[in-house]
């Protein structure tokens, strides 16, 4: 009787692997694709960065190219005057 009752869970734990390993591929897919957003975000966050720099150095450079002509214009004017 024991071993009839074994022979009989052979299918059903069969099955079980089977399920076990497609749930367990499918978290593995979904775990590479988060971890492939998560790559993409943090490059574009970076990105982001590296432009927003670029951007304040530029408008560092301009403000202080006006400055400098403000500067100059009004050293002219006062002798001008």
């Amino acid at each position: 009787m024991q071993g009839s009752r074994n022979a009989g869970m052979v299918p059903h734990l069969d099955e079980t692997r089977a399920r076990t390993e497609r749930e367990l591929e499918s978290m593995r897919q979904a775990l590479e694709r988060r971890q492939s957003e998560r790559h993409e975000s943090v490059c574009q966050a970076e990105t982001n960065r590296l432009n927003r720099s670029a951007f304040d150095e530029k408008l560092g450079h301009a403000f202080r190219r006006t400055m400098r002509q403000r500067a100059g214009i009004s050293c002219w004017n006062g002798r001008a005057a």
